[in-house]
């Protein structure tokens, strides 16, 4: 009886240290508007009413409202939210969120700076987590990575800004990320690609993307699936897909690695005199429409666009040059 009730002591309280690990740390710098990430009295443990320690894999993080919060170590923690007017550097360094936990903005005054050399990682397991984006969420430069290795979901007011067409969202394989971005949008210069560890990446876009980003490039080329002969991009017919202000908005050849066809919903526009867009994968359309005022499309595969009757097109301005051999549709 005495090694039974050792047993079932033992394993009880594995039980209570296992669920406290899950605890809500609060980032508020310990009175002061900023700090670093990796020192233990700018975080307020809520769970356990104690301050000194740093949050750990399994805890959900908040950078309070007024605080600046700048990463100065790898990490990984649960969850990420960025509330009221905080704001969040990533420095050089990676965090990650692990398992199920998200990426939230809470605030429309919330931003997140991916810097450069930066990274964050929404590693979770759930088929479809849901990152709320208010805020806005900067990657500043070219080494600037946002990389989703669940299947997620973002949604929101906010806005997710490229300024380096080198700066990255990546998309692991087997993975799709779907974005609701539909009053921000993702929006500058950046590539969105999958991240080169095999096919079955895909970007579906219920939102706005805007190639805004004078002189810069958004770069979508994300190769889909061999094995379901998936396409790699998809959209609704919500969707907007615009290129203005100089920015150059690309459809990359590699969409179609697998030969499967392009086929989208959305509308474009394009507008600006040194605005351009570009289309290199081949079987492309929209049942969407083209409205453009201004800019360059440079046709180098052929494509179709809009539906007879209610989704015309609207040119009051710009080129659309047409690559030898290849031939520009619109119903």
């Amino acid at each position: 009886m005495r090694l039974l009730t050792i047993a079932l002591t033992v394993a009880l309280a594995t039980f209570i240290v296992d669920g406290a690990l899950a605890d809500t740390f609060r980032f508020d710098a310990n009175g002061s508007a900023s700090g670093n990430w990796n020192t233990g009295n700018n975080w307020w443990n809520a769970t356990q009413s104690s301050r000194g320690n740093v949050p750990d894999t399994d805890d959900d993080t908040e950078i309070l409202t007024g605080k600046t919060c700048t990463l100065d170590t790898d990490d990984q923690v649960l969850s990420l939210d960025v509330q009221g007017t905080a704001t969040f550097n990533t420095g050089q360094y990676d965090l990650t969120l692990t398992a199920s936990g998200a990426l939230q903005l809470s605030s429309t005054s919330a931003v997140l700076n991916i810097d450069d050399d930066g990274v964050i990682l929404c590693s979770g397991l759930s088929t479809a987590t849901e990152h709320t984006i208010h805020g806005k969420v900067y990657l500043k430069d070219d080494g600037s990575v946002l990389k989703f290795s669940d299947s997620g979901h973002i949604t929101g007011y906010g806005a997710i800004r490229g300024e380096h067409s080198s700066a990255t969202i990546k998309i692991a394989a087997d993975k799709t990320l779907t974005s609701f971005l539909a009053t921000g949008g993702i929006t500058g210069a950046l590539q969105i690609i999958d991240d080169d560890a095999g096919d079955g990446s895909f970007f579906e876009n219920q939102g706005i993307v805007d190639a805004d980003y004078s002189g810069e490039t958004l770069l979508i080329d994300v190769r889909g699936d061999d094995d379901t002969n998936k396409e790699g991009l998809t959209d609704t017919d919500i969707a907007k897909w615009r290129c203005s202000c100089g920015g150059k908005l690309e459809f990359g050849a590699n969409l179609d690695e697998y030969g499967e066809a392009i086929e989208l919903d959305g509308d474009f526009f394009l507008s600006g005199t040194e605005s351009e867009m570009e289309f290199n994968a081949s079987s492309f359309s929209t049942e969407g429409r083209l409205k453009m005022s201004g800019g360059l499309m440079d046709v180098n595969q052929s494509i179709e666009m809009g539906t007879t009757g209610d989704k015309l097109m609207e040119m009051t301005g710009g080129t659309i040059d047409v690559a030898p051999s290849m031939t520009f549709t619109h119903n």
